[in-house]
This record gives C-alpha cells, structure tokens and sequence, in this order.
C-alpha cells in the first residue's frame, strides 16, 4: 500500500540572535542595539575624546589666529559655534551608543545611561560600565562579544 506523506511544518520556538541580523542594519540598531564589551568601550570613548580634543584645538587655533590678526571682524563667528554645537552633539549622541550597548553587556538597560547627568551618580555608571564583566552567555540584547571588533565599536 503506498503510504501518504503528509508536510512537516517546523515552527522556531524562539528569534535568532542578535548577531544573526544582518550587518547593514539601519543606524540605530548600530549605534544603539547590540553588546560592546569593556575593550570596545574604551577604545570607542578614546575615538571619541581625540575627535573632540582635535576638533576643539582646531577651532580655538582658528580663533586664536584671527584674533591675533587684528581683523576688525569677530574672532569667533556665529558660523564657528553653530558647526562646535553640532560637532558637539554628534559626538555627544556616539559617545552615548558607546555607553548603551555597554550596559546592554552587562544586562541593563540603555536608559541607565541618563543617570550619568545626575552628579556622583555618574561617577558609579561609569565605573560600572568600566569595571563590570558582561553576560557571559547571551542574553536579551544579543550574544557575548567575543574579542576586538572595530566595526562594532565605530558603528560600521
């Protein structure tokens, strides 16, 4: 007797990891979504602090130059601080990511990082975020990360 066959449909019992998404993912799942581990943070902060510390060098050296050139213009233009203020807040939103997926590491949530504005409070988040061992094994933020991943500290 010929026996009938019927389909096997298979039903996933839970979502693939986070690292299973792909990597051109939109911006906001780079900058903000996933884990860094303390390495990646900290090399992720130091990018950020020499981008301020040559920016900002370059803008004083600009002002300071003209100024010493006795212009009868300003030395410090409104186009110079509109550019400083959106300079500032870019990197200030990156240098947060860095902080988000950080505390993502280590099972918190990224909304943890607005008690950094709150004085001596800032202090332990950031030594929490230092010091503290991520998850070791996955957890709802995505898997461990494993080593030094340039890509995943600039975002890329």
């Amino acid at each position: 007797m010929d026996e009938i066959q019927t389909p096997v449909t298979v039903v996933p019992t839970s979502l693939p990891p986070a690292s299973a998404v792909s990597e051109k993912g939109s911006l906001w799942k780079r900058l903000f979504g996933g884990r860094i581990n303390r390495l990646e943070f900290i090399v992720g902060v130091m990018i950020t602090v020499g981008i301020y510390v040559a920016l900002y060098s370059a803008i004083f050296l600009i002002i300071f130059v003209k100024a010493s050139a006795k212009s009868s213009g300003p030395a410090f233009s409104p186009i110079v601080a509109i550019i400083s203020i959106l300079m500032y807040v870019f990197l200030m939103i990156y240098n947060f990511s860095f902080y988000i997926r950080r505390l993502h590491d280590i099972g918190k949530s990224g909304w943890y990082c607005l008690l950094a504005f709150i004085p001596l409070v800032n202090i332990f988040i950031g030594l929490l975020v230092l010091l503290k061992r991520g998850d070791e094994s996955e957890n709802k933020y995505g898997v461990a990360p494993i080593g030094f991943d340039l890509k995943a500290v600039l975002a890329i």
